[in-house]
């Protein structure tokens, strides 16, 4: 997240971990908008988008991602974030 912060300045990241017993960090949810994307967001339609879906197989959890449409009716990803589960926590 250091590189991608490095190589799009203004870009807005977050990684929130848990210590574990056996003094290791687990992973637990992350944050991720493109600093185009905020930019961007002033000139989209007044209506967002939520959505998410299931990670199956070895890493469980969830990937969520905020939409707009913009004045072309083309789809505009504002944010995206992966998280344990759908919960009011994460």
């Amino acid at each position: 997240m250091y590189l991608l912060k490095l190589a799009n300045p203004g870009t807005i990241t977050h990684l929130h971990s848990a210590p574990e017993a056996d003094s290791k960090q687990h992973f637990k949810y992350v944050f991720v908008s493109l600093r185009a994307s905020i930019k961007g967001l002033k000139y989209m339609r007044k209506v967002t988008v939520v959505d998410g879906t299931q990670l199956v197989g070895r890493y469980k959890g969830c990937i969520l991602i905020t939409c707009a449409q913009g004045g072309n009716f083309q789809i505009f990803s504002i944010a995206l974030g992966v998280v344990d589960g759908e919960t009011n926590a994460s």
